[in-house]
């Protein structure tokens, strides 16, 4: 009886306990994707310029809030956090807010907003297209008094949207005998 108690023990032990197998990695579990899909990132990016000049750095900004900013933090794709950079995030919609003058119209603010986007569209033209009589698809400038942007410059805000992994599947998956 003792005999075939042993045997049925040692006939059915898991993998984690053969100590031939190597442990699993400490830490959180690493996941491979086996299928993207398309994510929108909620939180924009928000940015103020004062001067068209200034405008003319904006893809070194985006470059680098998108290499900080995690799509989903707790899940590790390939050994790391995925970044909306890794991610390739491109920009979805953007706001660019012109500031006018009270007293004046409000087309004024969306003429500077519109004078500021070609700065955007010659730094960053994949994000930004050119503009074709005064309108972009998936751009919106307005006027604003100051709550969006400086006087005489411009406040961004732009939604971005990424390769989001669909079906992430662990590397080190247990598995029975």
């Amino acid at each position: 009886m003792i005999f075939l108690s042993a045997v049925a023990f040692t006939a059915f032990k898991s993998k984690d306990d053969d100590p031939d197998t190597d442990p699993p990695p400490p830490g959180p579990t690493i996941y491979v994707c086996k299928e993207y899909v398309a994510g929108f990132y909620d939180d924009p990016l928000q940015l103020k310029f004062d001067t068209p000049d200034d405008a003319a750095k904006i893809k070194e900004l985006i470059e680098a809030w998108t290499a900080k900013t995690y799509v989903i933090p707790e899940i590790i794709i390939n050994g790391k956090k995925q970044t909306l950079s890794d991610a390739q995030a491109k920009v979805a919609v953007g706001i660019i807010y012109g500031w006018y003058q009270r007293g004046k119209k409000s087309t004024e603010g969306s003429s500077r907003a519109l004078t500021f986007y070609s700065k955007f569209n010659e730094s960053d033209p994949d994000n930004f297209p050119a503009a074709e009589n005064r309108k972009v698809k998936n751009m919106r400038f307005l006027g604003t008094l100051g709550d969006f942007a400086d006087p005489n410059g411009v406040g961004v805000e732009l939604f971005f949207v990424h390769n989001r992994c669909n079906e992430p599947v662990p590397v080190n998956s247990t598995t029975l005998p």
